[in-house]
């Protein structure tokens, strides 16, 4: 890249690649930025060893090993808690078919937390408390050193911070899931789904208020029997994007295959790209949206080099003004008042949650507007306003 080889691992500035160092040889499973320091886990070779982690330090790399895990594989780390620094996922030649979640602690140890008896591919932190999903049956639970407890999962368990609790969710999620997203008071999983007899059909599901909820199943898809969602984002206050390996037909909205948005007020999905191979990364930065994967060629407006994209075109998701509406207090509990900044009266009125239920609604008001919400329960909401003009308006709010 640019001249000079990079081994594995770049960041991308200004329309060029540049080196982290020369790089890291072996294969990378996971980058995570940890205070502004670049972690990586996975089959990590330096110095004719084998590295689970290791750590960019401005101008050099430093290698991590979990003591009495030497020549471990790391597929999943993240920063810490309360009183841990970093959270690994680890394969080990001593746990076949198995894999464990260590913890980095404060006072510089490492602790076992849990043995999956699977594989972890994703985790994340949540109002509920930290997740780790993949594909696995039953979790062993670690306490100072011993096994204490075994617990059956459906590829996610969630880990309670008060008190030190670990319980796993249901059964209606992807076969193997791939992504968490935690958004307010509900959680996005999303994985590979199929519509082949006794797999599950579920792509992708919410979960809120304890309840797992499918959102998107392989049967709106086309072209495969299996099909998968690598990467959840929120786009902006009803939208999130979704990547992964997927064909859509225009049935459900518009053709195209590996990225699409879905609208969490209607509860509908919209292709915005189509790619020859799966896309697996997305990234909001401060120049715009760009897009990681397989790929060699799409055949929609966005800027794109082999395995990169950058959507440089609003047609493909409608832009929502936010400046033109306004809400306050935000959190609230009792009064929400609303304000649009031009003369328009509110037609109509909606608020709903994130699972797309109608809980309000008010036709014909003039503004501005106070709206009681007493009677909801903590969480978030999204308001949606049609005003005269037929101009439509969104907003999310906070209940606490």
């Amino acid at each position: 890249m640019n001249n000079f080889p990079c081994k594995n691992i770049a960041y991308y500035k200004a329309g060029e690649f540049y080196c982290f160092d020369e790089g890291l040889t072996g294969a990378i499973h996971d980058v995570y930025n940890i205070d502004g320091e670049i972690h990586v886990a996975g089959h990590l070779e330096h110095n004719d060893n084998i590295y689970p982690l290791a750590r960019f330090e401005g101008t050099t790399w430093s290698y991590t090993t979990i003591p009495g895990r030497e020549d471990a594989t790391g597929t999943i780390v993240l920063t810490g808690g309360l009183d841990h620094s970093k959270e690994v996922a680890i394969n080990h030649a001593s746990i076949p078919g198995k894999q464990e979640l260590w913890y980095k602690m404060d006072d510089g140890s490492w602790q076992k937390q849990i043995t999956v008896n699977g594989v972890i591919l994703a985790a994340g932190a949540s109002s509920y408390g930290s997740i780790y999903a993949g594909h696995f049956d039953s979790v062993t639970i670690h306490r100072d050193g011993f096994e204490d407890s075994v617990i059956i999962a459906n590829n996610v368990v969630i880990r309670e911070n008060y008190p030190d609790n670990y319980y796993s969710i249901g059964q209606e999620i992807s076969d193997t899931v791939l992504v968490i997203k935690a958004i307010g008071s509900a959680i996005y999983f999303g994985g590979i789904c199929s519509s082949e007899a006794a797999k599950s059909n579920v792509c992708l599901t919410r979960y809120l208020g304890e309840t797992l909820q499918p959102l998107i199943i392989s049967d709106t898809f086309i072209g495969s029997t299996t099909n998968s969602i690598h990467a959840i984002e929120l786009y902006n206050e009803t939208d999130l994007i979704l990547s992964g390996e997927f064909e859509m037909s225009e049935y459900f909205g518009t053709y195209g295959s590996n990225l699409a948005t879905y609208d969490l007020v209607y509860n509908s999905i919209n292709a915005i790209g189509d790619f020859n191979k799966k896309v697996t990364g997305l990234a909001e930065l401060l120049d715009g949206w760009y897009i990681g994967g397989h790929f060699t060629i799409n055949n929609t407006s966005l800027e794109t080099l082999p395995h990169l994209a950058k959507i440089v075109s609003s047609d493909f998701i409608s832009e929502i003004s936010n400046d033109d509406l306004l809400i306050y207090p935000n959190p609230t509990d009792n009064i929400l008042n609303i304000n649009m900044k031009y003369n328009s009266n509110i037609e109509k009125l909606y608020i709903v949650d994130l699972m797309g239920r109608n809980l309000i609604q008010l036709n014909n008001y003039t503004q501005p507007l106070s709206i009681d919400i007493s009677g909801l329960a903590n969480g978030l909401y999204i308001l949606v306003i049609e005003s005269s003009d037929k101009e439509k308006f969104y907003k999310s709010f906070e209940v606490n």
